[in-house]
């Protein structure tokens, strides 16, 4: 039987149905919340973070719909009264993998400081049908499909403060309730998903003085989600369960430093990672074994707090939220994009 092998990407949603299947009535085409990114990668290792802002309108219609008709104030978007069904923040991953390794070493805030050792991992079957398994902040999974190995540490998922939540989720915030999932919209596609709930319910409550979209609460402008992702090669040949533990290994190992700190006015979120690169079986020199790469990610939490400055996306706009992006402690400068060392060829104009 062939199965469609989806991406594995990361989506954050309101639908809880992040496949891309669901159309949004106005634009009849799928929608998904804003990523604001703040990603930073070398080879095969990713540092990935994203901050969901509940105020933002997308795409010329009212995407934030957590609050029902009729829609105060006046200069608010159009809004028809359907709610979100939640605010989750999904890591979409393939069925064909057939089981997942998950290694649960949760700490607080999801950061452990300094290597530690891994425990020994459980390997997971995928069932065949819907599933929840619920898993720890700063747990670790991997899983592998043909050639290729991937694994990720996920050290960062607030819960919305206008919901519940428990433990802490990144800076001393609410944790999200997170699990690997597989439901009946994503699983005929092939897909399951490791997901965050930052909020469940019909409705963010709003508060008396907000002037926000809807009267969303400030504090649900930035709920964060953090991943430290490592890709290998699985050769012919190789011992698949070796590369996976290593890779589960190396992320147990990676220390992961998180903090807060305020700099004129501004709430700034800064992450570092540091890990040894290699793969288990080494095919494309990312690494000597026992090297250490150093990834770092800061963002302003502040900078978005509103309709005007809903346009944060990179570190070349003027909404900025991205503060700086390092790797080995050297600034990232984007440049052209290139593909196998040759130039992209550029974009062709559009035809009236």
């Amino acid at each position: 039987m062939v199965r469609p092998v989806p991406e594995i990407t990361v989506v954050p949603d309101y639908l809880d149905c992040p496949y891309g299947h669901i159309h949004e009535p106005n634009t009849d085409k799928p929608s998904h919340l804003a990523y604001h990114p703040g990603m930073v990668q070398h080879r095969n290792v990713l540092l990935a973070t994203t901050a969901i802002n509940v105020q933002d309108t997308l795409d010329g219609f009212a995407l934030n719909v957590s609050q029902p008709k009729p829609v105060p104030p006046a200069w608010a978007p159009a809004n028809d009264g359907a709610p979100w069904n939640s605010v989750t923040t999904s890591v979409i991953l393939p069925l064909a993998a057939g089981s997942l390794w998950i290694s649960a070493q949760p700490s607080r805030a999801g950061v452990r400081q300094g290597p530690t050792p891994a425990n020994a991992p459980e390997v997971f079957k995928i069932p065949a049908g819907p599933f929840n398994k619920t898993i720890q902040l700063g747990t670790t999974i991997a899983l592998r499909v043909g050639k290729g190995a991937v694994a990720m540490r996920i050290f960062a998922a607030d819960a919305s403060p206008s919901g519940a939540g428990t433990g802490t989720g990144g800076g001393g915030a609410a944790a999200a309730a997170l699990y690997i999932a597989g439901d009946d919209r994503g699983m005929p596609l092939g897909a399951i998903r490791l997901v965050a709930y930052h909020f469940r319910g019909r409705y963010m409550p709003a508060h008396v003085d907000a002037h926000g979209a809807y009267g969303v609460p400030d504090e649900d402008t930035h709920l964060r989600f953090g991943a430290l992702i490592k890709a290998a090669a699985v050769p012919d040949g190789a011992d698949e369960t070796r590369v996976v533990e290593a890779l589960l290994a190396s992320l147990a190992a990676a220390e992961i430093s998180a903090a807060e700190t305020v700099s004129d006015g501004s709430k700034l979120w800064g992450v570092t990672a540091r890990l040894d690169p290699s793969e288990p079986i080494p095919t494309r020199g990312t690494g000597a074994p026992g090297s250490t790469l150093s990834l770092s990610v800061t963002r302003n939490l502040t900078c978005s707090s509103g309709l005007a400055d809903n346009h944060n996306q990179s570190i070349h706009t003027r909404w900025n939220c991205l503060v700086s992006r390092e790797v080995n402690g050297e600034a990232v400068v984007p440049g052209l994009l290139t593909i196998n060392g040759e130039l992209a060829p550029a974009i062709p104009p559009h035809l009236p």
